[in-house]
């Protein structure tokens, strides 16, 4: 009894503190898809404690029993599925390639809450509660499976980055689910007290805390640097520049961005500048490039090369790339943006400020008119 009062403590301390998660991360307000994954999946966390609470207050009603083991059930298995769609979300893929995968993906689920109400009914019927050693075993592979199924997609997407900030990002999230693969399996050898609950809560709270830190440098709407990041990277890649290339950047603008948001709202703006920072992840994911969103409609991208050719290369293959049809995913409008170039250390850029003011002289792609 001691033990079970102990555990409902626990479960209700880490569901206020998911709570308070979850409250502070729907402050911010943002459409970002793995935004989102990450409130449901907090959410179902939550759900998850709740439900512990109730199913040790009434471990000696049959009904309320049931209930609450199938909402613990329903609650974990969609808070694990939450952390694979979050994952598949942050390591740049979208919503396109997400209905190749989500059949695939909703297998575990589905799966594991249709033997959940198979043993409700069953145990309703029979009139008491015996271990389903079937559902035990699916439930917990379906767990390890998301999980497991998510490091993967970091790990490999890890290994295709060619960006170092990227590559530790997506490392980082990968070995951190380590952590509650090893507490289910401890969790399964001591029933009586809450174990589970507290080592995810700590992982959720540890994942909250660094996308803080990550904010002080990092955009928080499109995941990208930000200013602040841009001019600290410009401070020292000016002082350890490559004696042997030339360093350049491209700052690449929406069209017709303030009329857009005139006709067509702020969320179709904001869904615009969400679009374009995925498609120049994708982009920059393979140069040895640093990108940033810079002010409100333009992005910066900074990288070094041996000469120009080079750098109308990359100039060429985002211009080709803007009849990507990502692009205009969820668009009420046609999404174009322009790109201008500048090289630093020139006459006429002996200095940051006006390398970055030099955009201006060198057009490589002029605006386009607003079309709908």
């Amino acid at each position: 009894m001691e033990q079970s009062l102990i555990s409902i403590e626990i479960d209700i301390i880490c569901a206020v503190i998911l709570l308070m998660i979850f409250k502070a991360s729907h402050s911010t307000g943002s459409l970002r898809l793995q935004a989102k994954t990450f409130k449901i999946m907090l959410q179902g966390l939550t759900v998850f404690m709740v439900a512990d609470v109730g199913l040790r207050l009434t471990w000696n009603s049959l009904e309320p029993k049931l209930i609450f083991s199938c909402l613990k059930i329903f609650s974990w298995t969609l808070a694990s599925f939450c952390w694979l769609l979050y994952m598949f979300f942050t390591t740049g893929h979208d919503s396109y390639r997400l209905r190749k995968w989500l059949p695939l993906f909703l297998i575990p689920l589905l799966a594991t809450d249709a033997l959940a109400v198979a043993d409700f009914f069953i145990s309703i019927k029979r009139g008491t509660v015996e271990d389903n050693i079937l559902l035990w075993i699916v439930l917990n592979t379906s767990t390890i499976l998301y999980i497991l199924t998510a490091s993967c997609i970091s790990v490999v997407r890890a290994r295709k980055c060619r960006t170092p900030f990227l590559r530790k990002e997506f490392l980082y999230l990968a070995y951190i689910m380590i952590i509650p693969i090893a507490a289910t399996f401890l969790q399964a050898q001591t029933l009586s007290i809450a174990i589970l609950a507290p080592i995810l809560t700590l992982v959720i709270l540890h994942l909250h805390l660094n996308s803080l830190q990550r904010q002080i440098t990092t955009d928080p709407f499109t995941g990208l640097n930000n200013d602040n990041k841009l001019w600290n990277y410009m401070e020292y890649i000016t002082l350890h520049a490559n004696p042997s290339k030339r360093l350049f950047a491209l700052c690449i603008e929406i069209d017709n961005y303030h009329n857009i948001r005139k006709t067509f709202g702020k969320d179709q703006a904001f869904l615009g500048i969400d679009n374009m920072a995925r498609f120049l992840r994708k982009i920059c994911a393979n140069q040895n490039a640093f990108l940033a969103r810079f002010e409100n409609k333009k992005f910066i991208i900074v990288f070094e090369k041996e000469d120009f050719t080079e750098t109308e290369t990359f100039c060429n293959l985002l211009a080709q790339g803007g009849s990507a049809p990502e692009l205009q995913n969820g668009l009420k409008w046609t999404l174009t943006f322009s790109i201008h170039w500048s090289e630093y250390g020139t006459e006429k850029t002996p200095n940051i400020e006006m390398f970055f003011k030099d955009f201006a002289r060198n057009c490589y792609k002029p605006a386009s008119k607003l079309e709908v």
